[in-house]
């Protein structure tokens, strides 16, 4: 058991924040996946479509995502946010959060027969 006056020191790794944030944004109705920003894609290179940045002040999400086409897309980007900020504050308390949304494509939606 850990005494009142001990302090308690545990680190989250960027790969549970990641896909903390991805399982989060996938709840939501409309989100068809999680996309790589067009810059990566335009140099070249693969990176992820969500970046999280730790500091001692909180942490900063950076996602980028496919939306099904038809959505209203100011509330699907509002849903998104409130979702992983929701997840966020109940799994880790981050001092300070900001979350930026880039819907970066749309996808019809396919119809099994």
């Amino acid at each position: 058991m850990i005494d009142k006056e001990q302090i308690l020191h545990y680190e989250i790794a960027d790969t549970v924040l990641v896909n903390l944030v991805k399982l989060a944004a996938m709840e939501v109705p409309g989100v068809a996946g999680i996309s790589t920003s067009l810059r990566a894609r335009f140099n070249g290179q693969r990176a992820r479509g969500i970046t999280v940045i730790q500091t001692d002040a909180g942490l900063a999400v950076d996602i980028h995502i496919i939306a099904y086409y038809g959505e209203n897309l100011e509330q699907l980007a509002l849903q998104v946010q409130q979702i992983i900020g929701n997840r966020l504050q109940t799994m880790i308390e981050p001092k300070d959060l900001r979350i930026d949304v880039t819907i970066e494509d749309l996808i019809l939606r396919t119809k099994i027969i």
